[in-house]
């Protein structure tokens, strides 16, 4: 049930990233703003896989008509500071809700996953913490109905 509520989670914010790079991209002029974003939102359910395809696609039409290095630095802020919402407020909390994890504990999983197993790590934080929060349910459920509990 929580697993399910964190990809339901996952695909809002995929939906949300989407929404804020087609915006993004819309505003510094960029040719197929919209088909980049909503490309970009797509890959989004693969953690950080939004950056890779959206920049690259992003620079082929930069460089396919390239007028100078302004576009490529707008490109490049829209991408941080869509990332930088992402990482700070929309995942955490709309994740967190869904699956009922603090902002926080999400924060903290992805970093220190990423960390011990690099891109896995990151793929895998979240649906990992979301079934350990579930199984340690499932045990304290047991452990309160157990005779041993009841005897304490």
């Amino acid at each position: 049930n929580t697993l399910r509520e964190v990809l339901k989670g996952q695909f809002m914010v995929a939906v949300i990233l989407g929404t804020l790079y087609v915006i993004g991209l819309s505003l510094v002029g960029l040719y197929s703003a919209v088909a980049i974003g909503i490309v970009s939102g797509i890959c989004r359910l693969v953690p950080y896989l939004d950056v890779i395809v959206g920049l690259t696609l992003s620079f082929v039409v930069i460089f396919s008509d390239f007028s100078g290095w302004g576009p490529v630095f707008s490109v490049v802020v829209v991408f941080i500071s869509v990332q930088t919402l992402d990482g700070l407020f929309i995942t955490p909390k709309v994740i967190g809700e869904r699956a009922g994890l603090h902002p926080l504990l999400i924060i903290v999983s992805v970093l220190a996953l990423g960390d011990l197993f690099g891109f896995w790590g990151i793929l895998l934080a979240i649906p990992s913490v979301a079934l350990i929060k579930e199984s340690v349910a499932m045990l304290l459920n047991v452990y309160y109905r157990s005779r041993f509990y009841q005897k304490l």
